[in-house]
């Protein structure tokens, strides 16, 4: 439609000329536009659109997921609206208890939300996700800049940064679940979204270290929004530096007081296999990093999570190697292989309840059918360390495969 427009402003101012030509010398030939006029007229027409440009508000949709936005001249406000909806299939093997057998598909994530920027300074985002059975806010947050991006604030409710891998949005994490150990702490209040306050920024030349730190509530959980129970927060600090361009590396510290509460391994298809009962103070480390060089990644990271007062300490963490053998992840197809552990080990004189471990290889293809549309396809086998009563039966291997359509705009 703008190229319509300018084409016909563009003829009208040209064709001017000519008529004032044709209607002061009905037999001249010569009366038609020099290139000096050409030249002035191509200017004006550049000058009005301009003037227009700056004068009008823009609407559209922005690729790779970036919702449907609206700004206002000169990017003064800005909004978007995004949305995103996950469908998983579930196979597993007998040996898992589940209420939906061996085999399910659900809807595990439907998510709307809302991002408004003003002057290029203030920025407030939420959103919500319908998937759960009573729905749940997922953030709720604002941020104000300073310095030109260089310092930032963020209050409200937020994804905690300590780890690499929680701190990702779901559509952009590289296999459907996130890895064993940071699951365990996502059910407890930590390692989700948390209400409190971060700073963040870049620093040193080329803005190669990029710092976190920041206070939270600490009892906020995947499902639940509740004011804070007690008189403690939970601190975290989290630096990443960009070794080159290549590679990056993270590391992350946490420190937190929490009430009663429960540890749970959990298999990569969500049954539960163990359970330990914590509270007190916690003290959490995390290290990652990631390579990638043309059409090879390499990603990693390390989790610890140290109950002093219940002499329990859950480790894990994952490795994982991913290739495009065509495109990119706007298109393109990606196979990867991940290799992870969790382990919860707890100081107590009953044998069998001391320790619990999953080891599990994951093979796994991402098909980015476009920047909008990923089919994801994980087969896994897990070993599991001992018999447990929650919902394994037996120790030993056993395979699952989960599959999920995601869409987001």
């Amino acid at each position: 439609m703008r190229a319509i427009t300018n084409a016909a402003l563009l003829a009208t101012l040209l064709a001017a000329p000519c008529a004032w030509a044709d209607e002061t010398s009905e037999t001249s030939t010569s009366q038609t536009v020099s290139p000096q006029q050409r030249t002035e007229i191509e200017k004006e027409v550049a000058r009005q659109l301009a003037e227009r440009e700056t004068s009008q508000w823009k609407f559209g949709v922005l690729p790779d997921g970036g919702g449907f936005f609206a700004h206002s001249p000169d990017d003064y406000y800005q909004f978007r609206i995004l949305g995103e909806a996950q469908t998983v299939g579930t196979l597993v093997d007998a040996d898992f208890v589940n209420s939906f057998g061996n085999g399910d598909v659900s809807i595990r994530r439907a998510r709307v939300g809302s991002y408004f920027r003003l002057k290029r300074k203030y920025e407030l985002f939420i959103q919500y996700d319908g998937a759960p059975d009573e729905g749940r806010l997922v953030e709720a947050r604002a941020d104000i800049t300073w310095m030109g991006g260089d310092l930032r604030m963020r209050a409200g409710r937020m994804y905690v940064p300590l780890s690499e891998e929680g701190f990702r949005p779901t559509h952009d994490l590289d296999t459907i679940e996130r890895f064993i150990a940071l699951n365990a702490v996502h059910d407890l209040p930590a390692e989700d979204t948390q209400i409190g306050v971060m700073f963040h920024g870049k620093i040193l030349a080329d803005d190669r270290l990029t710092w976190y730190i920041g206070a939270w509530n600490g009892n906020a959980s995947r499902e639940s929004n509740a004011r804070d129970s007690n008189d403690d927060r939970e601190y975290q600090i989290k630096g990443t530096y960009r070794i080159s361009p290549e590679l990056r590396a993270g590391l992350g510290l946490g420190f937190s007081k929490e009430e009663d509460q429960t540890l749970r391994l959990s298999s990569l298809n969500s049954t539960p296999y163990a359970a330990f009962a914590v509270s007190g103070e916690r003290l959490a480390q995390d290290a990652d990093f990631f390579w990638e060089r043309g059409r090879n990644s390499l990603r990693g990271e390390v989790l610890r999570f140290d109950f002093r007062d219940s002499d329990t300490e859950l480790v894990g963490g994952f490795l994982q190697f991913a290739h495009f053998l065509w495109g990119t992840d706007t298109g393109g197809l990606q196979p990867l292989v991940r290799i992870e552990r969790a382990e919860v080990e707890r100081a107590t004189t009953t044998i069998e309840d001391r320790t619990a471990a999953i080891n599990a290889l994951t093979a796994g293809v991402n098909w980015y059918i476009n920047d909008h549309v990923r089919l994801q396809v994980n087969a896994f086998v897990e070993d599991f360390s001992r018999p447990a009563d929650l919902g394994v039966r037996g120790e030993g291997v056993k395979p699952s495969l989960l599959t999920q359509i995601g869409m987001r705009f």
